[in-house]
Protein backbone atom coordinates (compact mmCIF):
# COMPACT_ATOMS: atom_id res chain seq x y z
CA UNK A 1 0.00 0.00 0.00
CA UNK A 2 1.70 3.12 -1.21
CA UNK A 3 1.78 5.80 1.94
CA UNK A 4 -0.22 8.18 -0.38
CA UNK A 5 -3.32 6.32 -0.38
CA UNK A 6 -3.26 5.52 4.02
CA UNK A 7 -2.86 9.53 4.03
CA UNK A 8 -5.60 10.03 1.33
CA UNK A 9 -7.85 7.05 3.41
CA UNK A 10 -6.95 9.57 6.56
CA UNK A 11 -7.72 13.23 5.14
CA UNK A 12 -11.32 11.99 3.68
CA UNK A 13 -12.02 10.20 6.92
CA UNK A 14 -14.11 12.31 10.07
CA UNK A 15 -13.87 11.33 13.34
CA UNK A 16 -14.90 8.95 15.03
CA UNK A 17 -13.88 6.81 12.14
CA UNK A 18 -10.62 8.69 11.38
CA UNK A 19 -8.46 6.34 10.90
CA UNK A 20 -4.23 6.85 12.12
CA UNK A 21 -2.43 7.94 8.39
CA UNK A 22 0.49 5.92 9.32
CA UNK A 23 -1.73 2.72 8.92
CA UNK A 24 -1.22 0.04 6.17
CA UNK A 25 -4.23 0.47 3.86
CA UNK A 26 -4.70 -1.97 0.73
CA UNK A 27 -4.05 0.06 -1.88
CA UNK A 28 -6.71 -0.70 -5.06
CA UNK A 29 -6.17 2.31 -6.98
CA UNK A 30 -6.45 2.00 -10.71
CA UNK A 31 -5.59 4.68 -12.66
CA UNK A 32 -4.71 8.38 -11.81
CA UNK A 33 -7.10 11.30 -12.71
CA UNK A 34 -5.52 15.06 -12.83
CA UNK A 35 -8.29 17.78 -11.72
CA UNK A 36 -7.28 21.12 -13.28
CA UNK A 37 -8.50 24.09 -10.83
CA UNK A 38 -8.12 27.52 -11.91
CA UNK A 39 -9.73 30.88 -13.45
CA UNK A 40 -10.85 31.11 -17.05
CA UNK A 41 -7.52 32.36 -18.74
CA UNK A 42 -4.87 31.06 -15.45
CA UNK A 43 -3.66 28.40 -18.27
CA UNK A 44 -5.48 24.57 -17.65
CA UNK A 45 -5.06 23.61 -21.06
CA UNK A 46 -1.51 24.97 -21.58
CA UNK A 47 -0.45 23.43 -18.67
CA UNK A 48 -2.23 19.98 -19.66
CA UNK A 49 -0.56 20.23 -23.14
CA UNK A 50 2.75 21.06 -22.21
CA UNK A 51 3.20 18.11 -19.11
CA UNK A 52 0.63 15.14 -20.52
CA UNK A 53 -0.07 16.05 -24.09
CA UNK A 54 -1.05 12.47 -24.48
CA UNK A 55 -3.36 12.17 -21.50
CA UNK A 56 -7.51 11.80 -22.43
CA UNK A 57 -8.84 14.98 -21.08
CA UNK A 58 -12.75 15.67 -20.20
CA UNK A 59 -13.05 19.36 -20.66
CA UNK A 60 -16.33 20.99 -19.51
CA UNK A 61 -15.53 23.74 -22.28
CA UNK A 62 -15.36 20.94 -24.54
CA UNK A 63 -18.66 19.92 -23.88
CA UNK A 64 -20.60 23.28 -23.60
CA UNK A 65 -19.19 23.51 -27.27
CA UNK A 66 -20.70 20.29 -28.28
CA UNK A 67 -23.75 21.14 -27.05
CA UNK A 68 -23.68 24.24 -28.26
CA UNK A 69 -24.02 26.71 -25.09
CA UNK A 70 -22.82 29.68 -23.69
CA UNK A 71 -20.03 29.95 -21.07
CA UNK A 72 -21.90 29.70 -18.06
CA UNK A 73 -25.18 27.73 -19.91
CA UNK A 74 -26.27 24.11 -19.25
CA UNK A 75 -24.66 23.86 -16.10
CA UNK A 76 -26.22 20.39 -15.05
CA UNK A 77 -26.61 19.20 -18.42
CA UNK A 78 -22.69 19.47 -19.15
CA UNK A 79 -21.57 18.15 -15.56
CA UNK A 80 -23.84 15.05 -16.49
CA UNK A 81 -21.96 14.43 -19.85
CA UNK A 82 -18.75 14.46 -18.66
CA UNK A 83 -19.23 12.82 -15.67
CA UNK A 84 -20.40 9.69 -18.26
CA UNK A 85 -17.54 10.44 -19.82
CA UNK A 86 -15.23 10.24 -17.08
CA UNK A 87 -16.82 6.79 -15.88
CA UNK A 88 -16.55 4.73 -19.13
CA UNK A 89 -12.52 6.07 -18.35
CA UNK A 90 -12.85 4.90 -15.00
CA UNK A 91 -14.53 1.77 -15.83
CA UNK A 92 -11.23 0.95 -18.40
CA UNK A 93 -8.95 2.08 -15.83
CA UNK A 94 -7.81 5.03 -17.96
CA UNK A 95 -5.52 7.15 -16.65
CA UNK A 96 -7.40 11.10 -18.04
CA UNK A 97 -7.59 15.12 -16.76
CA UNK A 98 -10.80 16.65 -15.79
CA UNK A 99 -10.08 20.03 -17.05
CA UNK A 100 -13.07 23.07 -15.85
CA UNK A 101 -12.46 25.89 -13.38
CA UNK A 102 -13.21 23.68 -10.01
CA UNK A 103 -12.80 27.18 -8.20
CA UNK A 104 -14.97 26.28 -5.17
CA UNK A 105 -14.00 23.30 -2.18
CA UNK A 106 -17.72 22.04 -2.25
CA UNK A 107 -17.49 21.35 -6.44
CA UNK A 108 -13.31 19.63 -6.01
CA UNK A 109 -14.87 17.86 -2.55
CA UNK A 110 -17.78 16.77 -4.69
CA UNK A 111 -15.85 15.89 -7.66
CA UNK A 112 -12.83 14.13 -5.60
CA UNK A 113 -15.33 12.13 -3.73
CA UNK A 114 -16.70 10.58 -7.07
CA UNK A 115 -13.30 9.99 -8.94
CA UNK A 116 -11.96 8.19 -5.70
CA UNK A 117 -15.48 6.02 -5.35
CA UNK A 118 -13.91 4.12 -8.87
CA UNK A 119 -11.32 3.71 -6.72
CA UNK A 120 -8.58 6.64 -9.00
CA UNK A 121 -6.28 8.69 -7.02
CA UNK A 122 -6.39 12.60 -7.37
CA UNK A 123 -4.12 14.58 -7.97
CA UNK A 124 -5.30 18.51 -8.25
CA UNK A 125 -3.08 21.17 -10.32
CA UNK A 126 -4.19 24.46 -8.93
CA UNK A 127 -3.44 27.17 -11.63
CA UNK A 128 -3.17 30.92 -10.54
CA UNK A 129 -1.28 34.18 -12.93
CA UNK A 130 -2.08 38.04 -12.18
CA UNK A 131 -5.01 39.31 -12.52
CA UNK A 132 -3.95 41.11 -15.36
CA UNK A 133 -2.74 38.16 -17.02
CA UNK A 134 -5.86 36.16 -16.32
CA UNK A 135 -8.12 38.83 -17.62
CA UNK A 136 -6.11 39.12 -21.14
CA UNK A 137 -6.34 35.35 -21.74
CA UNK A 138 -9.56 35.05 -21.32
CA UNK A 139 -10.72 38.06 -23.12
CA UNK A 140 -8.26 36.30 -26.29
CA UNK A 141 -10.23 33.55 -26.04
CA UNK A 142 -12.50 31.96 -28.71
CA UNK A 143 -15.35 32.26 -26.34
CA UNK A 144 -14.51 34.57 -23.73
CA UNK A 145 -16.42 33.61 -20.06
CA UNK A 146 -18.34 36.84 -19.19
CA UNK A 147 -17.02 39.29 -16.19
CA UNK A 148 -20.42 38.52 -14.51
CA UNK A 149 -19.53 34.70 -14.24
CA UNK A 150 -16.01 35.58 -13.49
CA UNK A 151 -17.03 37.61 -10.78
CA UNK A 152 -19.18 34.23 -9.21
CA UNK A 153 -16.48 32.15 -9.21
CA UNK A 154 -14.38 34.64 -7.84
CA UNK A 155 -17.12 34.96 -4.79
CA UNK A 156 -16.33 31.28 -4.59
CA UNK A 157 -13.05 31.40 -5.29
CA UNK A 158 -10.47 29.33 -2.70
CA UNK A 159 -7.21 27.65 -3.32
CA UNK A 160 -7.16 24.09 -2.71
CA UNK A 161 -5.43 22.87 0.29
CA UNK A 162 -3.29 19.75 0.72
CA UNK A 163 -5.96 17.53 2.29
CA UNK A 164 -8.41 17.88 -1.04
CA UNK A 165 -6.79 15.24 -2.84
CA UNK A 166 -4.07 12.68 -2.92
CA UNK A 167 -1.51 15.15 -4.08
CA UNK A 168 -1.45 18.86 -4.72
CA UNK A 169 0.50 20.93 -6.58
CA UNK A 170 -0.03 24.70 -6.77
CA UNK A 171 1.61 26.45 -10.48
CA UNK A 172 1.24 29.70 -9.49
CA UNK A 173 2.72 32.45 -12.13
CA UNK A 174 4.42 35.09 -10.22
CA UNK A 175 5.43 38.41 -12.43
CA UNK A 176 8.87 38.84 -10.74
CA UNK A 177 9.79 35.20 -11.97
CA UNK A 178 8.83 33.50 -9.21
CA UNK A 179 7.16 30.27 -8.98
CA UNK A 180 5.40 28.04 -6.18
CA UNK A 181 6.34 25.32 -5.04
CA UNK A 182 10.12 26.39 -5.52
Amino acid sequence: MAAGEAAGLYLRSSAPERRAPDVPAHDDTRCEVIVMSGLPGAGKDAWLAAHHPALPVVALDDIRDQLELEPGEGGSAVVSAARQRARELLRGAEPFAWNATNVSRHLRASLVDFLTSYPAPVRLVYLEVAAAAQEQRNRARERAVPAAAIDRMLARWAPPSPAEAHRVTHVVDDPGGASWPP
